[in-house]
């Protein structure tokens, strides 16, 4: 595997990982700003990923 595939594997794994977080917080209805600052989290390791 390319050094830089097994790099986006990682990050992407780390995202996964956020992303069910934030799905457990709705589902617990977690206040609004906690789920704001994890979402914009998501969204800047996404754009690492690029």
């Amino acid at each position: 595997m390319h050094p830089s595939h097994e790099n986006q594997l990682v990050r992407l794994k780390k995202v996964e990982g956020q992303v069910r977080g934030i799905q457990t917080m709705i589902e617990e209805r977690r206040y609004c700003m906690d789920l704001l600052s994890q979402i914009r989290a998501v969204t800047g390791a996404m754009r690492k990923i690029e």
